[in-house]
């Protein structure tokens, strides 16, 4: 059959088919919007789910009123406005997809378990010192915690407020806009790997995520990020007395705040955690990288700098069948500024986390106790329970693994996981809503970034 291509005819077939792209998009996001609300029963994240619903509203509002306007006499003008306004209505289908993604993983069997271990972990690694920060005016309320979501990536990494999301910079007229744009939403996120569905004590590597997302919260316009890079090249300098050597590590400056805080908030668990992504053969141990210093620096900054809040030899224990840190004045100099008064927060970073390093450690051996013993005990609510649950999972998981038999450690480990799972989500404290309660110009965000939106696709 011939298709009839008179220009009536043509007309109304395109403008329908743009009709029905967007009629589709707008139903799947109000009624995705709608069933997330209602889900988010104690409010883990209603700032972020408010703030992704009113930019989505927003654009679809636009995109509305758009649609009712499309006609147009000449049908080479028309066939061009469909096919800008189809753009534009993909585009933010890509922004929902995002979204929608990372928190429907919450609703699937593999997921759920950990999802919810994870956003226990995360806001008790985040929630207290943001709380703290605001309490002291360093902040005009608390921020909303980030999100943890799964993707088949090998490891873990955290998204502040600066850095652009892969699957939302694929196609370059994107790029620019999200730069600029979408990550000054109200909506940090962190992911994780598919290892802690079936080991979910892995959920460890969140306590370095989560130290990325406190170095750019903890103080107005992001001034922790800048200033302990300054910190840290100074003490280079000062040692070394190679401004060079300065910018390398200033470049890794980064990661080590994020690995101070790991070791801060979880022991010598978090050195042991680092060791099973960073050891290498002895060819690749020394070698530098542009985020990073080179795999043997790094485990001994995290050994030393362990040894150095525990008061013990914990940290350096726990690399004792991979390397023997050598000594090295450089790294103590470094560690001199990491571990010392922070600027802008006026106290180090440890004391700011008011972390108990002696009681963390006997918690965790008495969980693991209870959890070897499998013991029915359930902790008492509070914020404090997930990270000791997660250093006591590990322990026990050490056990596990060097005394069962290998054609049964899959059923001992699924099992010690359901264990763990079931004590964290016991162990919640009911705090209330969880969302942050300062302000984020939401509406002003929405209109700038309708406007990137409507000029990259013109």
């Amino acid at each position: 059959m011939v298709p009839d291509m008179t220009s009536g005819t043509s007309r109304l077939v395109r403008l329908s088919t743009s009709e029905l792209l967007f009629q589709k998009l707008n139903s799947s996001i109000s009624a995705w919007t709608q069933r997330r609300f209602q889900a988010d029963s104690r409010g883990q994240h209603n700032t972020q789910l408010t703030a992704i619903s009113s930019i989505l509203q927003r654009i679809l509002t636009q995109l509305d009123n758009e649609r009712k306007v499309l006609d147009n006499t000449d049908l080479g003008a028309l066939y061009e406005a469909c096919e800008r306004f189809d753009r534009r209505t993909i585009w933010l289908e890509r922004l929902w997809r995002f979204f929608q993604r990372r928190f429907d993983q919450r609703e699937e069997d593999g997921c759920r378990g950990v999802l919810r271990v994870a956003d226990e972990v995360v806001w008790s690694y985040y929630s207290r010192p943001i709380q703290r920060a605001t309490a002291l005016g360093l902040r005009t309320g608390p921020a909303p915690a980030p999100v943890p979501f799964i993707e088949p990536q090998y490891s873990p990494e955290a998204f502040p407020t600066e850095l652009v999301p892969a699957d939302l910079k694929d196609e370059g007229e994107a790029t620019s806009l999200l730069k600029e744009h979408l990550n000054k939403m109200p909506v940090p996120v962190v992911r994780m790997a598919p290892s802690c569905v079936v080991a979910p004590w892995l959920v460890v590597y969140l306590a370095h995520e989560v130290g990325h997302h406190l170095q750019y919260d903890l103080l107005p316009q992001r001034a922790l990020v800048v200033e302990f890079r300054q910190l840290v090249e100074a003490a280079v300098v000062k040692q070394t007395g190679s401004t060079e050597e300065a910018k390398k590590w200033g470049g890794w400056s980064k990661e080590v705040f994020a690995d101070m805080f790991s070791v801060i908030s979880m022991g010598p668990w978090a050195v042991w955690a680092m060791a099973e992504l960073e050891f290498k053969s002895a060819k690749y141990l020394d070698e530098e990288r542009d985020a990073y210093p080179s795999p043997a620096m790094r485990l001994a900054l995290l050994a030393e700098a362990c040894d150095r809040v525990t008061g013990s030899r914990s940290g350096t224990e726990a690399l004792r069948d991979l390397i023997v840190p050598e000594a090295s004045p450089l790294r103590t100099a470094v560690l001199d500024a990491a571990l010392g008064v922070l600027p802008g927060l006026g106290t180090t970073l440890e004391s700011f986390y008011a972390a108990d390093s002696p009681a963390f450690t006997r918690e965790v051996a008495q969980w693991q106790t209870l959890l070897e013993e499998r013991d029915d005990r359930d902790p008492q609510p509070s914020v404090e329970n997930a990270p000791v649950l997660t250093g006591a999972a590990l322990a026990t998981w050490e056990t596990v693994a060097a005394k069962t038999p290998r054609d049964i450690l899959a059923a001992a480990g699924l099992d010690l996981g359901t264990r763990y799972n079931a004590k964290v989500a016991a162990g919640a404290p009911d705090d209330g809503p969880r969302g942050g309660t300062e302000e984020v110009e939401v509406e002003r965000l929405a209109e700038s970034m309708l406007d990137a939106i409507w000029q990259e696709t013109r």
